[in-house]
């Protein structure tokens, strides 16, 4: 009973976190628009909320979809719904193991990936996972490039993730303040995207999915491209993170229309190719970088709750006939 009482607190605290960030985001589509959610698709999305999805705490996100789209659309999956209904019930323990980024090489076994070392309890490793003197650490993560970028396990949304330079690399600082952390190549991203940010890192985030019949499937896409803030690029328009609409480049005034994504397909196919090889994962987001020659490479891979909120709300409904709005909520692993 308790373990029940206790569940019930840190749902509650979740959705009412993301009822708190859904409004706002509704607030500032409303205010660009100058015009506020039909009554009438209000109603749609809090009916389809309580009898389909089980609640009317998934209804915030449906508003913000319906704000985008100018209607209500059957199959929107909320992003609350999504990361606490979903997730857990179609990924299950690999939620963590995919925060675990030392481990992402080993277990894709993809030379796309550009890990050129770990750090692990103070000891450094080598991609193989081959324990490195200290040193040597700088020859071997400084192999293929001047600059490394490092990822502390864990990490997201840019927390946790410094860059070094070779000559500005100190491995025994970095042994000292650091636990787990993979160590990466900085990759150059595409000339294309340089109008926008020259030498940034432009990433695409791709969605795949486990179809019912077994296969892999990109379900959702959209590009991200660095200023202060992420930018949410999608359907020659883009969005800033306060969902405020965006027609070009805020610092340039480059349009987004039009732009080409060199190595998209790639990017599909690799993410499919490589799901594939852990099928007991329902979904993954993915990361990726193209470079100069428009090779595609693996960044992240995040199991436990990736973005899909712009992909919905732009290009969705985007989960259809997965079955995922009729999923009852998984048990959680305890921790106390």
């Amino acid at each position: 009973m308790l373990r029940k009482i206790v569940r019930r607190g840190i749902d509650l605290h979740y959705d009412r976190i993301h009822m708190r960030e859904a409004d706002q985001a509704l607030r500032v589509i409303e205010g660009q628009a100058k015009r506020t959610l039909a009554k009438a698709v209000r109603q749609q999305a809090e009916q389809y909320a309580c009898d389909v999805l089980g609640s009317r705490v998934f209804a915030p996100w449906l508003f913000v979809y319906s704000a985008i789209a100018g209607e209500f659309c059957e199959g929107w999956i909320p992003d609350n719904y999504y990361g606490r209904i979903v997730c857990p019930r179609i990924n299950g323990a690999f939620r963590s193991i995919s925060g675990v980024k030392t481990l992402t090489q080993r277990l894709f076994q993809s030379d796309r990936i550009p890990d050129s070392g770990y750090l692990i309890d103070g000891r450094f490793f080598d991609r193989h996972l081959h324990p490195v003197p200290i040193e040597d650490a700088a020859r071997v993560i400084f192999l293929e490039s001047n600059d490394v970028v490092v990822k502390v396990d864990a990490s997201g949304k840019g927390r946790g993730v410094r860059s070094f330079s070779k000559m500005e690399f100190d491995p025994v600082a970095l042994a000292t303040s650091t636990a787990q952390a993979v160590i990466q190549t900085k990759i150059s991203q595409h000339p294309v995207f340089d109008v926008f940010v020259p030498g940034g890192a432009t990433t695409l985030r791709l969605t795949t999915v486990r179809e019912p019949d077994a296969t892999f499937r990109t379900r959702a896409a959209y590009l991200r491209i660095p200023c202060g803030g992420h930018k949410f690029v999608l359907a020659g328009a883009g969005y800033l993170g306060d969902w405020s609409r965006v027609a070009s480049y805020p610092e340039t005034g480059i349009a987004f229309k039009g732009i080409s994504i060199p190595g998209y397909f790639e990017a599909m196919k690799l993410c499919q190719d490589l799901h594939a090889t852990v099928p007991q994962v329902g979904c993954i987001g993915w990361d990726v970088i193209v470079d100069s020659a428009s090779r595609v490479w693996i960044l992240e891979w995040n199991a436990a709750h990736n973005d899909v909120r712009f992909s919905e709300a732009l290009t969705g409904p985007c989960f259809l006939g997965l079955g995922w709005e009729r999923l009852e909520p998984a048990e959680r692993v305890w921790q106390m």
